[in-house]
């Protein structure tokens, strides 16, 4: 049974988490959309989910109390509007979710500058941007929190992988520095660090091609592995995810999914060059797996 002592926290608890203003991108699928919804969920609460898609996302989200809001986050201009309009009517965000992306793919001499810009764009530089538009508001109301969707290869890295991880490296060093700057107004910076999460993000995935006939043949099967069996659902993520952007206290980062655990104890506790080992030797058996291959077709020949 509660105390009374135990009581009024938890009622202070609840006032303060209450009539929260919420901004999340990238909430056409996935888990933007699935935390939408669970934030929606409190009457407290009012959530605006930022949309490329407005006709779709107005049919989809029409059981819910989320307001719609175009946001383009590779758009400025769509950005400015965007937070002008939610700040116009609610006089203010309490929380900005940044979880749009997606991922390219491919061995980095395979990528072109363009591309490799545009993961960036999309990554690291459209979440300054709005952090940028943000941030006087919550400094002036004294409080706030920003949540860095980053990833667990934000932390650790895969082959092919060289720019999605290079733009979620550098996602989780802009948080931790934002963090430590604007502590004294108020606002908490957090970083959570997904895992694999059963979405679409696989099927959006910008795979850059390998021919053939390029010295990283071997890669091609590899990127076309949909590793599903070690997927978390966009439900159980975005359930996480709200509860920790409730948090009066937040940490600096949180990790989503039992693979990102995993994958974190691992690199804690092994050393970097057993790790460096690992990776290397599992590279090149997929190499000479691959030159076995092409070996035997041209015997059959």
């Amino acid at each position: 049974m509660r105390t009374e002592s135990a009581v009024s926290k938890l009622l202070v608890k609840n006032l303060m988490n209450s009539g929260k203003v919420y901004l999340v991108t990238g909430a056409g699928a996935g888990i933007g959309r699935a935390l939408v919804e669970y934030l929606s969920a409190d009457p407290g609460s009012t959530v605006y989910a930022g949309v490329r898609d407005l006709r779709r996302a107005k049919s989809e989200y029409g059981n819910t109390s989320a307001r719609i809001v175009y946001l383009d986050v590779n758009k400025e201009e769509s950005i400015k509007k965007a937070v002008s309009s939610i700040e116009k009517k609610e006089g203010k965000i309490d929380v900005l979710i940044n979880n749009a992306g997606y991922g390219l793919y491919g061995p980095f001499e395979e990528i072109s500058d363009k591309n490799f810009r545009l993961q960036f764009e999309t990554n690291f530089f459209s979440c300054l941007r709005l952090i940028r538009l943000i941030l006087p508001g919550m400094r002036k109301h004294r409080q706030g929190m920003i949540v860095n969707v980053t990833s667990v290869l934000g932390r650790m890295v895969l082959p092919t992988g060289s720019a999605y991880s290079a733009s979620k490296f550098a996602l989780e060093g802009f948080s931790e520095a934002l963090r430590y700057e604007v502590s004294p107004f108020g606002v908490n910076v957090v970083i959570v660090e997904p895992g694999l999460v059963k979405t679409n993000f696989k099927k959006n995935m910008d795979r850059k091609s390998v021919d053939a006939s390029s010295p990283y043949a071997f890669f091609g099967r590899r990127m076309s592995n949909d590793y599903s069996s070690f997927t978390t659902s966009a439900e159980s993520a975005a359930r996480r995810i709200a509860r920790i952007s409730k948090k009066s206290y937040p940490g600096v980062r949180y990790r989503v999914g039992w693979d990102a655990h995993l994958y974190h104890f691992l690199l804690l506790f092994l050393p970097d060059r057993f790790v460096d080992l690992l990776f290397r030797f599992l590279v090149n058996r997929f190499h000479r797996a691959h030159e076995r291959e092409i070996q035997s077709a041209v015997r059959a020949q």
